[in-house]
């Protein structure tokens, strides 16, 4: 980062302008503000210093900051990023037209300004490089000499300048030699006879040029041809614009033949394309992002993508708050094997360890292989595929894949998919956060409501089963956990608990438990040690906790992914357990705990209340 680099922050509101200036000095930079269209108009034209600028879309009274940039980039080339509050189509349909470096969510976070300030800054200076060179090639074009052969009516050279010895490597003598001989065309070392001869001479487009021009007296400039010359004794591929015209020369017809090599102008004019291509992709992936909602937005993205890099299928995907892969966006794919096309696929984190494409994830890095691609939930038939992971402060947090291109991929295609990965990184990770912390709040407030109904159910309980039924039932219900249960400490010998009521998906679950609540290897797990301890007791990931040992068979044939156990106690007196059961991995926080120990206080009440 230049720490020179000076950005104009235009913004009507002054707080936002403060914060935000405050965070953009922090990165480094050089700031200056204006609160208005008309003031940042002169701003940007009467200081050439201004090297980027950030532009609220809406900047109330005066001009806005649609019409602001057009105005500025009318006179001047600068990099504008727009600032909004709304994530509307209708304000990404407003700046249409309008050159842009993106588009960045208000209060985003300093992590996505930063990032999209230093993209912006990347894809200007990108650019301004390209267009740098073309007018630095463009000039030696038009300035520099270029091939110039004289030829007689049977095309053979007469003359030649000064520049085609660049070409033959030698100041050999060319007069009487077809043009092919005397620049090493490569057709010409494959027949004794040279130029005119080979096997491909037939179809050359510069002889069939040269050939109308000598038969009919016709004209041909900038007739774009690509020519394999023999170059330092190495064959060589050139882009020439060739020019060809009849001339009379002391009453002799001769043609003038031109060639102007334009060979690293057309890479710079189809590097500037790429340039182009990716900066149009990259914004069409940031008007997806902002426009498109819930998880059809990974489709859209995919299929932008695909459409890129030239493939038949891919998909694009993201990890859940349990490590689970899941990915909502597939197209194109012809799934072998696969089960319900309508729903999402899922990946456990721990199926991830024998996919090869899962290297990508594991490992951090690009993985390209051959087909077909393969994965615990079907398989695709194709030829190659290229997997990228989408990274975040080091933990990857997405995939990209892209399979299936007809031609195979090349390192374009490898630079796009991992252009784009770089680019969504930081917007991945913070719809990843709102839609967690919206998670987080429905499931608060569903736990809240199945406290209230438990309550009022203890208000009219009479009848001891009906009630723990009952309670069973809206832990379910309205809790929207997939099992609840109430136990009974026994003072047997064997210390052993008896399942006194249940609701939710058993499938014969509970008939297999056998539990104690002795210090024994039946009694270690959540709801032994919640009686035996008297605190509440969690599995936050039944597939790997080692005390859920004697139940995980059962319990992940079932979908079961968490568990908590609660004490039920009497004047401190532990006698039974409250558990409850979700098909999310560690389910339970500290908030859902607490939620959780009041309604087993309860519950504890009520069973005592009706006893007594």
């Amino acid at each position: 980062m230049n720490p020179l680099r000076t950005i104009l922050l235009v913004e009507d509101e002054a707080i936002i302008a403060m914060a935000e200036a405050i965070s953009i000095s922090r990165f480094g930079y050089s700031v200056l503000s204006a609160n208005t269209g008309e003031s940042a108009v002169a701003a940007a034209l009467g200081d050439q210093k201004i090297d980027l600028i950030l532009m609220d879309i809406d900047l109330g009274s005066g001009i806005d900051g649609t019409e602001t940039a057009r105005r500025i980039l009318a006179e001047r080339r600068v990099p504008i990023v727009f600032l909004t509050s709304h994530s509307e189509r209708e304000m990404v349909e407003k700046v249409k037209g309008i050159t842009r470096y993106g588009y960045m969510i208000k209060n985003a976070g300093d992590f996505v300004l930063r990032s999209t300030i230093e993209m912006a800054f990347e894809l200007f200076d990108a650019h301004e490089t390209t267009i740098a060179r073309e007018a630095e090639l463009e000039a030696i074009y038009e300035n520099a000499p270029v091939i110039m052969m004289l030829l007689d009516t049977d095309r053979r050279v007469r003359k030649t300048n000064e520049y085609s010895r660049r070409y033959t490597g030698a100041a050999a003598a060319v007069t009487g030699l077809r043009p092919g001989n005397v620049l090493n065309c490569i057709n010409s070392f494959s027949s004794s006879e040279g130029c005119g001869y080979g096997v491909d001479c037939a179809d050359c487009i510069i002889r069939k040029t040269l050939e109308d021009t000598l038969e009919t007296g016709s004209s041909h400039e900038d007739v774009s041809v690509s020519w394999s010359l023999v170059s330092n004794s190495e064959p060589k591929e050139f882009q020439f614009l060739l020019s060809a015209k009849m001339l009379r020369i002391a009453e002799t017809p001769m043609l003038m033949a031109t060639l102007t090599d334009i060979t690293e102008r057309k890479k710079a004019v189809e590097e500037l394309q790429r340039s182009e291509r990716r900066a149009h992709l990259l914004n069409s992936v940031a008007k997806a992002f902002l426009t498109v909602s819930d998880e059809a937005v990974y489709e859209e993205v995919l299929k932008i993508v695909l459409q890129a890099v030239g493939s038949k299928c891919g998909l694009f995907g993201y990890f859940s708050d349990n490590g689970n892969f899941v990915v909502p966006g597939f197209s194109g794919c012809d799934w072998a094997g696969r089960g319900d096309a309508d729903k999402d696929l899922v990946f456990s984190s721990a199926s991830l360890d024998g996919e090869s494409w899962a290297k990508a994830i594991l490992e951090r890095r690009t993985v390209i292989g051959d087909g077909p691609f393969i994965t615990s939930k079907g398989r695709i038939p194709c030829g190659k595929y290229i997997a990228v992971p989408v990274v975040f402060e080091d933990a990857a947090i997405g995939l990209l894949v892209a399979v299936n291109q007809a031609s195979g991929y090349q390192d374009d295609d490898i630079k796009i998919l991992e252009f784009v990965a770089l680019f969504a990184s930081p917007i991945l990770k913070a719809r990843l956060q709102r839609d967690k912390n919206e998670r987080r709040v429905v499931r608060v407030n569903r736990s809240l409501r199945m406290l209230s109904e438990a309550n009022q159910t203890l208000i009219h309980a009479t009848e001891e089963s009906s009630f723990l039924k009952r309670l069973c039932d809206i832990i379910v219900e309205t809790g929207g956990y997939v099992m609840a249960t109430v136990g009974f400490a026994e003072r047997d010998e064997r210390r052993s608990v008896r399942i006194a009521s249940f609701s939710g998906n058993d499938s014969g679950y509970l008939a297999k438990l056998d539990l104690s609540w002795g210090n024994n290897e039946r009694g270690r797990g959540p709801a032994g040690t919640a009686i035996r301890t008297g605190t509440a007791w969690v599995a936050r990931n039944i597939p790997t906790d080692p005390f859920f040992a004697p139940w995980r068979e059962e319990a992940i044939k079932r979908g079961y992914q968490s568990t908590i156990s609660l004490p039920l106690k009497h004047e401190e007196e532990v006698f039974g357990f409250l558990g409850v059961y979700s098909v999310e991995e560690d389910a339970f926080d500290s908030e859902e705990m607490d939620i959780l120990s009041e309604l087993a206080n309860d519950l504890a009440f009520g069973i005592m209340t009706i006893r007594t």
